[in-house]
């Protein structure tokens, strides 16, 4: 465990401090409704990691224009 120690201290990127060194990589849930808005269980999906001690959640894709959409519970922006 010492060989991790760096691993739980803060790290600055740019103005953000990042409690610990652990970052979650974008994933696609698609939990989003059909209409593209942020449900409850998207806003779970990601609370889960940081109750974790995950200090750096980088999210999903977001898409832009409906046009663009590939997938049916993505979320629109």
């Amino acid at each position: 465990m010492k060989d991790l120690k760096l691993l739980f201290t803060p790290i600055r990127i740019a103005a953000m401090e990042v409690k610990n060194r652990i970052v979650m990589s974008p994933m696609i849930p698609n939990l989003g409704s059909a209409q593209g808005y942020v449900t409850p269980a998207e806003i779970q999906f990601l609370r889960r990691p940081r109750r974790g001690g995950v200090g750096l959640i980088i999210t999903g894709d977001v898409i832009i224009d409906a046009k663009a959409r590939y997938q049916n519970r993505s979320l629109l922006i």
